[in-house]
């Protein structure tokens, strides 16, 4: 485009044009005189004239070649001719690849042409080898095929991931492949790896953590490592405009849902264009059918909450795995249009309260208002049957009853537990189960902290230290951070922070670095009030005082329904949050070990299920050997590793490029289905691409990059005209020529000037 203003250069010779002068000849004395001096100095007046002309036309024709930065790079300096090459393809499968242009092809089916017209390029005795830049990145084709018709089907059945680009790791992967290329093919010298990328400036420099300030830096440190006999081409298929608004959470209000009470969807959507949306459609679907639709408008730049309640009057509720699901309407990037969430609905809330066998009146009074706190959930009919159901016990059950079937266990004040409550309360807690431990004057904390807060099965966030018996009058909530805490933001229910607490256990949480305050006391030495950890797939909390009236009124105070019922809501919420996931996140879990054996097996999305290869490919290579391609991911029913770990089965399955629900059944002593929701990085959703000049002005030396919009043939020893930043400078010998010819303009136009007269 700058090259256009080329055509400014004819600006001087038509500025001539339209200076010349139609004359006449009219005979006079005094001009006989003046014609004999103008042909004695005509031959020398015009050579100015055209020199001028010259340099005027040149300066322009120079000023512009330099703004347009070009240079000379030969393709020679990739292969010679006739050389046998090991072509590496990496297509970024990151999902903002999805992106379509209008009347376009995405992002990602541009990058697949371009990849199978590297395959077409190559030349006979040329290996080929295929890697796919996602979370995780995945080498589809590692030894190099040499069966052009075979790698073109392999590119050509390729999907589209639903993961962020791992730039490092993929690097990873290209070290692995090369490295094993060369010991495998010595009799291939020259290697040329190809990045097919949209330029994403989440996969190419991405702000997250200490690899986002040197990504670049360590992209080039790793190519240059790579060595003289390899070069690299980067292929840029992104434009700079797109727009994009996408789903970037869906949570419940509660980690649960419970038959006969509504539940409190929302979901958050943001606009990452500079353009304003209006009346943008949002759709929510229960088991996969369309339940409501709503609306929204979207701000350039800006994000809206929308909340939907489920169910309605027409829809029927059952207990078991309920799967929802919120869609956008429509735009050039489909992938991030859709979340997915999955909730076990259940016939009630199931709440233990383990208790001392003997309690005074002040701890029974204490034992009521906990459980009248359980029961009043939000929505309920006061009239009805509570949806949670407390059962208060003696610590002795412990041995006789089965705490799975528990949602959330209180220990109220208990003194002492012996190792086998210590390692049933353990099994629970490593299982998902919640855990709130309130204390009290008959705690024997040194009991507590052996059993219960230190070694490898421990199930307290912190260890108990010294009884502090000063009034303590006012809470930090530590600006809401926590979950637990964040619904009282703007509105301390009940003056919650300034309860009064006049005795409470110093709590020592400085060894547990994965530990959380969620409240601490405004005092000199900022002790804890309540302390969370998350601990195998459950949860525990233990809050430093007790519920006893002399330790504190907070169990007077109307701000205690709702921190009891927050405490129950997160505790039980581990077995909910495991079951989210984001793409390339592994799956995993654990359960009893009841069997010898055990087998789980999980169900991939089957709308995102990528197809097996179109036929079982082998490729004989020069040295007569069969080098099968790395096979795709079977949209049947995959088995998960499953590991034995004391009296647990312990079980993972890595394999999540899409997002969707992947169904978990675990076949034990009795069979179980869980399902797990797979959901989509939302920063890859902002579709800002990282500026080319960032690659190609650093300093290549050892291996040459060669940038471009379109595939090059670097086979051929044809020299190609290139835009090549500071790498190869050439745009500065233009700009000296332009300075030059304007000094030489400016010197020559004031000598004619000057003869003139």
């Amino acid at each position: 485009m700058i090259l256009g203003w080329l055509a400014a250069a004819s600006a001087p010779i038509v500025i001539h044009l339209l200076n010349k002068r139609k004359y006449r000849e009219t005979s006079w004395a005094a001009m006989q005189f003046l014609l004999a001096a103008v042909k004695k100095n005509s031959r020398r007046m015009q050579l100015e004239q055209w020199l001028l002309l010259a340099l005027r036309t040149l300066l322009i024709l120079l000023a512009v070649i330099a703004a347009a930065e070009p240079g000379f790079r030969g393709a020679e300096q990739l292969v010679a001719s006739g050389e046998r090459v090991h072509r590496v393809v990496v297509v970024d499968g990151s999902f903002s690849m999805n992106y379509r242009p209008t009347g376009q092809q995405s992002y990602f089916e541009q990058a697949q042409a371009v990849a199978e017209r590297i395959v077409d390029n190559a030349r006979e005795g040329d290996g080929l080898s295929l890697v796919v830049l996602g979370t995780p990145s995945r080498t589809v084709v590692g030894p190099p095929l040499f069966r052009k018709d075979e790698m073109r089907a392999i590119v050509e059945d390729l999907r589209q991931p639903h993961g962020a680009g791992n730039l490092p790791q993929c690097l990873n992967e290209l070290d692995r492949l090369l490295s094993k290329s060369r010991d495998m093919h010595p009799q291939i010298r020259r290697r040329i790896v190809y990045f097919v990328t949209d330029l994403g400036k989440q996969t190419w420099e991405p702000a997250d953590g200490a690899r986002g300030a040197d990504a670049l830096a360590e992209f080039q440190a790793r190519c240059e490592r790579w060595g003289g006999d390899t070069a690299v081409s980067l292929i840029d298929v992104g434009a700079a405009d797109a727009e994009n608004s996408a789903i970037v959470s869906l949570e419940a209000a509660e980690p649960y849902a419970v038959v006969g009470l509504p539940t409190t969807l929302r979901a958050v959507v943001r606009n990452f264009g500079r353009q304003a949306k209006s009346r943008v459609p949002i759709t929510l679907n229960v088991d996969g059918r369309k339940v409501e639709e709503k609306t929204i408008d979207l701000e350039p730049a800006g994000e809206a909450t929308v909340e939907f309640d489920y169910p309605s009057t027409n829809v029927p509720r059952a207990p078991g795995a309920t799967i929802y699901d919120v869609e956008l309407g429509p735009d050039r990037l489909e992938i991030d249009n859709r979340r997915y969430l999955a909730l076990e609905t259940k016939p009630n809330l199931r709440v233990l309260v383990l208790r001392e066998a003997i309690a005074s009146e002040e701890e029974e009074y204490g034992f009521e208002n906990l459980a009248a706190a359980l029961k009043l959930r939000p929505g309920a009919d006061l009239g009805g049957p509570s949806p949670v159901s407390v059962d208060v016990e003696t610590d002795d059950v412990l041995q006789r009853r089965e705490l799975k079937d528990y949602d959330c266990v209180f220990l109220v004040g208990v003194k002492r537990f012996t190792p086998s409550q210590a390692k049933i309360l353990w099994s629970y807690v490593n299982e998902g189960g919640g855990l709130v431990t309130w204390l009290g004057p008959r705690v024997d904390a040194a009991d507590y902290n052996k059993l219960l807060a230190d070694g490898s099965e421990r199930i307290l966030p912190a260890k108990l230290g010294p009884l502090v018996e000063e009034a303590q009058y006012k809470l930090n909530p530590l600006k809401y951070e926590h979950p637990l805490v964040a619904e009282f933001r703007g509105s301390e229910q009940g003056n919650l922070l300034n309860t009064p607490v006049y005795r409470y256990f110093r709590l020592n949480d400085a060894e547990r670095p994965q530990a959380r305050r969620v409240l601490e006391f405004l005092n000199e030495a900022k002790d804890p009030f309540i302390v969370s950890e998350k601990i195998g797939a459950g949860r525990s909390l233990l809050v430093a005082t007790s519920l006893q009236a002399s330790w504190t009124t907070m169990p007077l105070s109307p701000g205690f329904v709702p921190i009891v019922q927050e405490l129950v809501s997160y505790a039980a919420g581990g077995r909910t949050a495991g079951t989210s996931r984001i793409v390339g996140q592994p799956l995993d879990g654990a359960f009893r070990r009841t069997t010898a054996a055990a087998q789980v097996t999980v169900a991939i999305p089957a709308d995102n299920a990528e197809p097996q290869p179109r036929r079982t490919l082998t490729t004989p290579t020069p040295s007569g050997t069969t080098t099968p391609p790395t096979a795709k991911l079977n949209p049947g029913p995959a088995s998960a590793e499953v590991v034995p770990a004391g009296e647990f089965f312990r079980w993972s399955f890595a394999e999540t490029p899409t997002s969707g629900i992947y169904a978990v059944t675990i076949a034990a002593a009795e069979q179980t289905t869980r399902p797990f929701a797979v959901n989509v990085d939302p920063r890859e959703s902002e579709l800002v691409k990282l500026a080319s000049n960032r690659l190609t002005s650093l300093p290549w030396s050892t291996v040459p990059l060669h940038y471009s919009t379109d595939l090059q043939d670097f086979a051929e020893p044809a020299r190609t005209f290139v835009a090549s930043g500071e790498s190869n400078p050439i745009h500065r010998w233009f700009l000296l020529g332009a300075l030059v010819a304007a000094v030489a303009e400016t010197l020559l136009a004031g000598r004619a000037g000057r003869g003139r007269r």
